[in-house]
């Protein structure tokens, strides 16, 4: 099926248009960026508008808070089905015109997978489903509570 790359027009003319306030937006690449707030109130808000964003019943965004920074959030388009100039994204019982806020990019024939395996002689990582992104700081965790236990 296509895979559509969206791009936010404008990151803080979004946020502020569906009730959101930020402090400041950093884009990270193509189609996320990282908010930043004045409270944990704000961020736990922000939080839940952008989970609640759907297009067609479909997720728009995946988050993900920082433990070590509480004032900081990740936010990317996770939506990439094809959409009409009518299309519209809800957050709870308002609409709003998808394209007023969000650019095509690419149709791309393929993308990366998600799933795998790793294959360890020793429980290095959990038995659980877990990103990707994730397994750096495991590795190293599990290696530095063998060292300490030697």
């Amino acid at each position: 099926p296509a895979w559509i790359l969206y791009r936010q027009i404008d990151h803080m003319n979004f946020l502020q248009s569906v009730g959101i306030k930020p402090k400041r937006v950093e884009a990270c690449m193509t189609h996320d960026a990282h908010i930043f707030f004045e409270s944990k109130e704000l961020v736990q808000e922000a939080l839940d508008v952008l989970q609640k964003a759907q297009v067609s019943g479909k997720k728009l965004f995946y988050t993900e808070l920082y433990q070590n920074d509480p004032l900081k959030l990740f936010y990317m388009i996770e939506f990439s089905d094809p959409v009409s100039d009518q299309d519209v994204f809800e957050i709870g019982e308002k609409k709003y015109p998808f394209n007023q806020f969000f650019s095509k990019i690419i149709r791309r024939t393929a993308k990366h997978c998600e799933a795998g395996i790793v294959i360890s002689n020793d429980d290095v990582l959990p038995k659980t489903p877990f990103p990707n992104h994730k397994i750096y700081d495991l590795v190293v965790d599990y290696f530095q509570n063998r060292r300490a236990e030697a």
